[in-house]
């Protein structure tokens, strides 16, 4: 069958009209770019290949050209589950360990080199998504030699696939045509999934990386070489030839990518179109943050997170935009996001292990309101508890005594762990990431240094690049860094997760935080349904995590981000890396 195409001779007729425009006008105008997008990050890219996506940058770029059974909604708040391959929401028995999906019909992967065959398909053309493509997508996840850091996501979950792991460890070699018990494909359109128990936030991993599909014939082409040449089913494809994961990607709209119509978020905006509305979109990986707001003043970037530097220059008092960037057509988002910023501390740390009391000393120097002044300039709000208030609220407040500053107290635990002073008190070795200032850290970093330094605490900072940073904290490679834990799904969970002791080995427990009662609460967690039931367990989790303190909570930060008038149909999205399909530039 003749897979559809999504450009017309129609299509043609309106990107070169749109050029028309675009060059008839005054070389002192200021013009959108028509027909693509033009973004910035601060770092590069590590890897393309879902299995790899781990950090947010990877999972962000490869949700442009990947897609899993589920996604988030692009205008609900708060943000649910809807249908992407999926044809209509999953089926889960009544005791929550069977769920079935159906598929959509017709759903094909990118055509790409990696699907031609001698005599066959001789151009490449991408072919249809069956359910035992998710079945391979998820075994691959599973197989030890693809060492997929996402493996922490479905370990224990599905019946049988731990067994299946175990024996390609034993064999040194993955058997991927051996039947599982928890997975199975009904037929060519229908998965069936068979968890060990019952897990609430599960249907959650079907519209994350860890579940994306990802053909065979792409692993076997391209080995290794598929973290830089992905093949999906997204809206998006890679341009190869003119992108390069350190420094530049380019995205051009897969014209083999199903009809989805376009929600309508702003008035004057058309009815009735069909993603995805950006035929190129244009990522830079540009790391100096006073470099990005040049770029985006001078509209060479048509969207930016409001560097916190800036903000006295652009926003009121009331974190309002000032008339001056109203009157230029800016446009101001300002939303909650599902992150916590913290210091992490290492339990392998023979000092900071052992002692809670330590913990919670070196706690109580950082004062988090001077810490939202200097470095967030009002971004913020302070964390007390793990959970972003955007997230889930107490109904009765629970508050951290640590997180609050109080120098005599934490004098008087220093003392009570058996330093005097301080005296004697190890160096601590600090991870450092981000800007240098021209102590030669980051301003975090020399924050954190003055804190701690006023109970003769010393910190020995050393820095480090985003690659080699994450590869340190995965392996507990210093004794306290700082991090940013941004929420993989809407719920709790994915920030309690974080401190579950069998997410050691997979790095996303940094702190190596070991608590058997902790553990039990949260696999109490995972099974329940939902409902009332649910707060006393959070409750009791986070003052679990309040006493022993792993971590020193920082702060929950806010996006502010400036969009440029032209960018039409824009919603901030926490979730979904391709909500982009349903952006539009339109001409000023």
């Amino acid at each position: 069958m003749e897979r559809p195409q999504r450009f017309s001779l129609k299509n043609l007729f309106i990107l070169i009209s749109f050029a028309l425009i675009f060059f008839s006008c005054r070389k002192d105008e200021v013009v959108s770019p028509l027909g693509r997008i033009r973004l910035a990050i601060p770092e590069k890219i590590l890897s393309l290949d879902p299995a790899q996506a781990d950090d947010y940058y990877s999972a962000t770029e490869t949700s442009k050209t990947y897609e899993g059974l589920l996604r988030y909604d692009y205008v609900a708040r708060p943000y649910r589950l809807v249908p992407a391959i999926a044809e209509k929401m999953p089926e889960v028995s009544a005791d929550g360990k069977t769920i079935r999906i159906q598929l959509k019909s017709k759903i094909y992967f990118q055509d790409d080199p990696c699907f031609k065959k001698t005599g066959e398909n001789s151009e490449g053309k991408g072919r249809t998504v069956t359910s035992a493509d998710f079945i391979y997508s998820i075994l691959r996840i599973a197989d030890p030699k693809k060492n997929s850091p996402l493996w922490r996501s479905l370990d224990g979950k599905i019946a049988g696939l731990n067994d299946w792991r175990m024996l390609a460890l034993s064999f040194g070699k993955a058997d991927y045509s051996k039947s599982i018990e928890g997975l199975r494909a009904v037929d060519a359109l229908t998965l069936e999934i068979r968890l060990t128990e019952p897990n609430r936030p599960f249907l959650n991993l079907l519209a994350l990386p860890v579940t994306y599909v990802v053909p065979k014939e792409a692993d076997d082409y391209y080995g290794q070489r598929i973290q830089k040449n992905p093949v999906g089913t997204g809206p998006y494809r890679l341009n190869r030839e003119a992108s390069d994961l350190n420094s530049l990607l380019i995205w051009e709209a897969n014209p083999g990518y199903r009809i989805e119509q376009v929600p309508v978020t702003e008035s004057g905006f058309a009815a009735n179109q069909h993603a995805p509305l950006i035929p190129r979109i244009e990522v830079r990986v540009v790391k100096d943050e006073s470099e990005r707001w040049r770029m985006f003043m001078s509209s060479e970037l048509d969207l930016i997170d409001l560097p916190k530097g800036e903000a006295k220059e652009v926003l009121t008092s009331g974190k309002d935009l000032l008339p001056t960037y109203q009157r230029k057509g800016y446009r101001l988002y300002k939303t909650p996001s599902f992150a916590l910023a913290y210091q992490a501390f290492n339990f392998l740390n023979p000092v900071l292990g052992k002692s809670k009391g330590v913990r919670q000393a070196l706690s109580l120097t950082v004062q988090p309101e001077s810490l939202i002044d200097l470095l967030y300039y009002g971004f913020a709000s302070p964390a007390s508890v793990p959970i972003p208030p955007g997230l889930f609220t107490f109904a009765k407040p629970l508050n951290s005594p640590y997180r609050r500053f109080d120098l005599a107290r934490a004098r008087a635990l220093i003392r009570d762990a058996g330093y005097l002073e301080g005296e004697g008190f190890p160096a601590l070795d600090y991870l450092d990431y981000g800007s240098a200032s021209s102590s030669g850290v980051s301003p975090l970093a020399d924050f954190l240094k003055k804190s701690l330094q006023a109970i003769n605490v010393n910190l020995v900072v050393r820095s480090a690049e985003w690659e080699t940073y994450l590869k340190l904290i995965r392996s507990h490679g210093a004794a306290i860094w700082s991090g940013v834990w941004r929420a993989e799904y809407p719920d709790p969970e994915a920030f309690f997760q974080a401190f579950y002791s069998r997410n050691i080995s997979s790095g996303a427990n940094e702190s190596a935080f070991k608590n058997a009662e902790y553990d039990a609460l949260y696999e109490k967690l995972m099974k329940e349904p939902g409902g009332p039931a649910l707060e006393p367990i959070y409750r009791k989790l986070t003052e679990i995590l309040i006493e022993e303190c792993p971590w020193i909570w920082e702060i929950h930060p806010m996006h502010f981000t400036l969009v440029q008038p032209w960018v039409r149909n824009f919603v901030p999205h926490e979730f979904d890396g391709s909500s982009i399909r349903f952006w539009k530039v339109e001409p000023r």
